[in-house]
Formats: structure tokens, sequence, C-alpha cells
């Protein structure tokens, strides 16, 4: 997977820069990517602030989809379980967390996308500081 290069960095780095941003426009933008790839039956898997990245243009583009998969194409499915790689606990949803195997899909997507657009709008981490 190819993307384009974004100059602003992931979403974080750009706000520490640029405290003026439009974050209503940011977390509309995320948004939308995210309704897209649900559109085409894809789930990003760890949608967190360093896993969006700003153009030039300041728009916002969703970026690694190393836990991404195709909910039609079970040949796309990762075990993350048994890779260690289960996302960012900071954005998982209480229902992946709680799972004896963790399976991410479209609602916790939606959970994560959630926590970004709170950490966005308030520029601090949600949950407390903690790890």
């Amino acid at each position: 997977l190819v993307s384009n290069w974004c100059d602003e960095g992931n979403v974080k780095s750009y706000l520490r820069r640029r405290q003026d941003a439009d974050r209503q426009a940011l977390i509309c933008g995320i948004a939308h990517g995210l309704a897209y790839l649900h559109s085409r039956e894809i789930v990003h898997g760890d949608i967190k602030p360093q896993n969006v990245v700003v153009s030039s243009e300041k728009t916002p583009q969703l970026c690694d989809f190393g836990l991404s998969f195709i909910i039609s194409d079970k040949s796309t499915y990762i075990d993350a379980t048994s890779m260690g790689q289960f996302g960012t606990w900071r954005y998982l949803a209480p229902e992946v967390c709680m799972a004896e195997e963790p399976f991410r899909n479209m609602k916790s997507d939606v959970w994560a996308f959630g926590c970004t657009a709170m950490e966005v709008r308030l520029f601090q981490r949600i949950f407390g500081s903690g790890s």
C-alpha cells in the first residue's frame, strides 16, 4: 500500500504546531475517511491520532493499515493476537478489550474514531495520562 506524502505529519504533531487549526474540519475529514472505508467493507482496526496524517492542503488522511481487513474476504484477516498486535489500548472498544479472542469490526472502528475525535477536539488524551 502506497500513499501520498503528507507534509504536516500526523494530526497530533500538526495540532502541536498549529493550535489555531480547524479541529472540526479535521474531525469531519476523519469521519469521511472512515465512512469511505466502511462503505467498501474495510475495517481499519487501529484508528488513533497517530494514524491520521495531514496533507499540505490541511486534509486529514487515514494511514497505517497494518490491522485492516476486508469484511467479505477472509483471506485479508490477520491473527493480530498471535502477532501481539491488539491495537492501541487507549482506543480499543471495551468489548474488544474484554473478549477472550479480540476481534475488531466497524463498531470498534467507530469507538476508536470517537476517542480520536475527542482527543483532536480537546487536544489532550482521554482516559487519563497512563498508557
